[in-house]
């Protein structure tokens, strides 16, 4: 590969995970103790139709490319449609369902239980130190 064609592919794996990592976002900050099915169809819902939007106006850009006459633009055009493609499959059909399949019902609470934890052992040991 030349050196184009690396930047093509470092700025397209960076879009070929946006969708996922976003829809990851909105699956995590629901807030309260939800179902699994109830964070999926928030995610779906309010992450969706901006993801959606996102990879209409990518693609279109990559449409108007397609007609340049510069092989790097022509190149980037059809590497930016297939990953578009493959993002919009894999984050509305393959995550979405894993999510709403597989996914915790309660994401942070983990990590929360750690912070807690960890907030607790240093509370303790200024007190027994008498800090504040």
């Amino acid at each position: 590969l030349g050196f184009l064609q690396s930047v093509c592919f470092a700025i397209l794996i960076g879009i070929s995970c946006d969708f996922v990592i976003h829809f990851g976002h909105a699956y995590n900050h629901l807030p309260g103790s939800r179902t699994k099915e109830e964070r999926t169809k928030h995610a779906l819902l309010h992450m969706g139709p901006s993801i959606l939007a996102a990879a209409v106006t990518s693609m279109s850009s990559a449409i108007f490319m397609l007609f340049c006459r510069v092989t790097f633009f022509t190149q980037f055009a059809e590497m930016l449609l297939l990953t578009m493609t493959h993002a919009i499959i894999g984050s509305f059909v393959v995550y979405l369902v894993h999510t709403d399949t597989y996914g915790p019902d309660e994401p942070t609470k983990f990590v929360q239980s750690i912070v807690t934890k960890i907030t607790v052992a240093c509370g303790a040991r200024r007190s027994s130190r008498g800090e504040l």
